[in-house]
This record gives C-alpha cells, structure tokens and sequence, in this order.
C-alpha cells in the first residue's frame, strides 16, 4: 500500500510539473503575449517545432519575443515543455513582411532576468556599447549634449547635438579595466583645411544600466534613432524587397525596445506615438501603456487565432 503510495505520489508531482510548465504560456485562458529568452547562450529559432528543423535565427538573452501560439510538447535536455510559436525580431526579417518560427518554450520565462554584467567580456562590452547611440544628459549651459556613437567595424563618432561639428576615428574597449579608447580627429562642417590633429583619449565606462551609462562620470542615456522608421518604405524601393540595411539601421534600439519594456514606455509615451502601428507590428511589447496595448490585441488577437489553429493541427 505504501508502495503504492509512493507510485501515485510520484505520478501527481510529474503530471503537476508538465501542467504548471505548459501553465505559463497562458493567462487569462489566453496564450501570453511576451515571454525572454532564459539561457545566456541565447535560444536557437526554428523553421518547424522540431530539433532537426532549419534554424532560422538564435534570440539573445532576455530578449522579448512576441509568443504568437502554443504547439506540440517534447521533452529536451529532460525538461517538457511545448514548442512556442514566435514572432521574429524585426531585424531577423528577410523581408519587409512579419516571418514566424519555432522554439523549444522551456527556456522562455515570464519575466527577463535582472540586468548584469556579471560574465561580461571584451565582445559582450563591445556589443553593448554599439547597440546605440549614448547622449548627454546633463549638457553644459550653452553647450549642445554631447553623443558617442561606437560602431562595430571600429568606427567611433564623437558629435554635438544639431551641430556639423565632431570628431571622428576609431575606438577599442577594455572590459577588465572599463575603459574606452577613442583615436579621433575633429572636424567640424564647411571647414575646408580639416587640419585639427589626432587625438587619443581614454574614457572610463562605469554605473553601467540596461539604458544608460557613465562616462567619465557624466551620465549618458541610450539615444533611440526611431526616426528611421519613417523611412522603411524608401528602404523597401531601394533594396527591392531586402531589408538587409533597414536591419542595420534598426538593430540596435529595436534590441532595446525587446528586452525593456520600460524603456519603450519612456521613449514612446513621450516621443514615438506616430509610429505605434510599427512597434505594435513589429510585436513590441509594453504593458506599461493600456492605450497602446488596446491596439496591440487589436492587431494581435486575430493573428493569433488564426496561427493558434493552424498549431492544434500538429499537434
């Protein structure tokens, strides 16, 4: 009897974890709207609910995803979980139409993990700098804030805000130390001699946030350029359908706006409501604003529905 016990104990506690795994993708009888990327790794995106399908993309770490529909369960790396149907980031887009795939749903959680820089190395602070462009925020009376803009083949601009004036060369990081190395000359627009010398200066980087950082103790904010979103149709006549470099001039804050959804909120309540039907499209998510979310579900529902159905049908 004891024995038996034992066996339907054990049996309760499997069924319980596979229902309360499977649980979490839904509220409100509803399939959730955003779930982050768990491991540290990233998560591998695929063309079918299936390990042996065609990878499509690997999502970054705490990176939201648009959840789009529930499909069949499997057991990986000894967690059962159902396959989740995601919406691509914008830029993992081959074209200018939403694309879909697939992940394993047991390494996608409610809420993404605290920021931290924890493990970081050279390429992870490299990465992280050249995500966006970092404005001043506190400028000097009569002085236009200051912007650093590090790219990632090495280039780096150093500019005044609504000015032609800045320096421009190359930069390298130092992750261990937290510093920055810029290597620029100064230029500045209708100047035709251009003879102002190089300079080099070493920065340091510290008080590091999801969307903000200090250099040389002067705080700087993550500058969102969301202004090339009104230009994705001129991008769609000049690639022909490719949107390879709409991709590149979106990466970085669109990246942002995936992993905060704080931070969307402060940009897009303040200065980006134009272009809400992009974002809503694009599957941002921002719980923090009920309007926009009304429009978000709006869009949404009935795309989920109809992919939701067409699930059910592998299952």
């Amino acid at each position: 009897m004891k024995k038996l016990f034992c066996i339907l104990f054990a049996a309760t506690l499997l069924m319980a974890a596979v229902f309360a795994d499977k649980s979490k993708f839904y509220e409100n009888g509803k399939v959730i709207g955003t779930m982050y990327v768990e491991p540290p790794e990233g998560l591998r995106v695929r063309s079918q609910p299936s390990l042996s399908s065609e990878k499509l993309a690997t999502l970054s770490y705490r990176l939201g995803v648009k959840i789009v529909s529930v499909g069949p369960e499997e057991t990986i790396d000894g967690i059962t979980a159902p396959w989740i149907e995601v919406l691509l980031p914008r830029y993992e887009w081959k074209g200018f139409s939403p694309e879909y795939g697939w992940v394993f749903g047991g390494y996608l959680v409610k809420k993404p993990a605290p920021f931290s820089t924890k493990n970081w190395n050279n390429e992870t602070f490299r990465k992280f700098l050249t995500k966006n462009q970092w404005i001043q925020k506190r400028a000097k009376p009569a002085c236009p804030p200051l912007i650093y803009v590090f790219k990632q083949n090495g280039e780096v601009s150093i500019l005044y805000a609504e000015m032609g004036a800045g320096a421009f060369g190359t930069w390298n990081c130092n992750f261990k130390n937290q510093t920055v190395t810029t290597r620029a000359r100064f230029e500045f627009a209708g100047d035709d001699d251009n003879v102002s010398e190089e300079k080099v200066e070493t920065l340091k980087i510290s008080g590091i946030t999801d969307s903000s950082i200090l250099i040389d103790d002067e705080e700087y904010l993550s500058d969102c350029n969301y202004a090339v979103l009104a230009n994705e149709e001129n991008f769609r006549k000049m690639d022909g359908g490719d949107s390879v470099s709409y991709n590149s001039n979106i990466r970085g804050f669109m990246q942002s706006f995936y992993t905060s959804p704080q931070l969307f909120y402060s940009v897009y309540s303040s200065k980006s409501t134009y272009y809400d039907g992009q974002f809503i499209r694009y599957g941002v998510y921002c719980p923090e604003n009920s309007s926009y979310m009304e429009k978000y579900a709006e869009y949404w529902n009935p795309i989920m529905d109809e992919h939701q159905k067409k699930a059910d049908a592998i299952k």
